[in-house]
């Protein structure tokens, strides 16, 4: 009789904890009212089932959450509900940065940054890592009817660029043609030095190469204009980019193709230009003109140094023009 009640007793109690949450301690506490299973200690931990990579991969209908110890990866691991996926993955993700278009992935576990606006994303123990370097165009990038070759933020923050052809508008042929230049004379703004060019109201100044960057329609864009040499200083910079980006861009041409030399509108003197020349010191030539005045005509002889900044008489030498526009 006595086992009788016992096993009643025993069966009871068994039913009641089932409806109600578990506490598993040393010290007597109650269970959370939030947990259905309370484990509380200072000095012990809990066990999950520890398996092999095949035994895990080999369990039959997984439920979503079922967690498990890989004793292989040395890794909790748990079922998302359609594949296995690793907790706290060390070193199996991998890093990707991104900047201005370039992309550079990596399986290091850590990377510096530095710099600003520096954002990132995790997906599945890939990390993909972006700097915002302020600015939405990049160097080289066909855009705006040409190739940008130069970018710059003005004081309130606004993206500025500047954008050069794909092709030249003249292969030779002369600056100016006259003897003055009228305000032309500034080394920063070329598209102020073109209309001053243009506006000398000569004919021969209506066929130059100021005249033909103004008058040049490329890309669906018609506000180009013959550069400064400030401004074709910045392109000579990025002369590598721009050129890699022309290769891949169809019907582009490249530099030089037609002459060793590029005008800029920037006039040096009433007789003289900056202009960009490709070549290497010692380079010279002799060139026959006869000026607007009638006269007579005179041997000219220049060495030259490679580099940008190249005094042409502008009148008298025909080089390849090449224009560009801002945004």
């Amino acid at each position: 009789m006595k086992r009788l009640l016992l096993s009643i007793f025993s069966i009871a109690l068994t039913i009641g904890m089932s409806a109600q949450n578990v506490g598993i301690n040393d010290d007597g506490s109650l269970p959370d009212n939030s947990a259905i299973l309370d484990v509380k200690s200072t000095d012990k931990g809990v066990l999950l089932p520890r398996v092999t990579t095949a035994q895990r991969t080999t369990i039959a209908s997984p439920a979503t959450g079922l967690l498990v110890f890989d004793n292989d990866t040395d890794s909790f691991w748990f079922y998302n509900g359609t594949a296995w996926e690793e907790l706290g993955a060390s070193g199996g993700g991998a890093i990707t940065v991104k900047d201005e278009g370039t992309t550079l992935t990596t399986t290091a576990t850590t990377i510096d940054l530095v710099g600003s606006g520096v954002t990132g994303t995790n997906s599945g123990g890939d990390v993909t890592i972006t700097i915002n370097s302020g600015f939405t165009h990049y160097i080289g990038e066909e855009f705006g009817g040409g190739v940008i070759f130069h970018l710059w933020k003005d004081a309130a923050g606004t993206e500025h660029g500047l954008i050069v052809a794909l092709t030249d508008t003249e292969a030779s042929m002369e600056v100016s043609g006259v003897d003055t230049w009228g305000g032309a004379y500034s080394k920063t703004d070329g598209l102020a030095n073109s209309n001053d060019l243009v506006a000398l109201n000569t004919p021969i100044s209506t066929n130059t190469c100021a005249s033909s960057c103004l008058n040049l329609v490329q890309g669906g864009q018609s506000d180009w204009y013959l550069p400064s040499i400030f401004e074709l200083m910045m392109l000579t910079q990025n002369f590598f980019t721009v050129s890699k980006a022309l290769e891949n861009i169809s019907g582009a041409e490249q530099f030089f193709v037609n002459s060793n030399a590029y005008w800029s509108s920037s006039a040096s003197s009433p007789f003289d230009c900056w202009a960009w020349f490709m070549g290497e010191y010692g380079d010279s030539y002799t060139v026959n003109y006869t000026t607007n005045n009638g006269d007579d005509s005179v041997d000219v002889s220049h060495n030259w140094l490679m580099g940008p900044l190249v005094s042409l008489y502008n009148q008298y030498v025909g080089a390849s023009t090449r224009a560009i526009r801002k945004f």
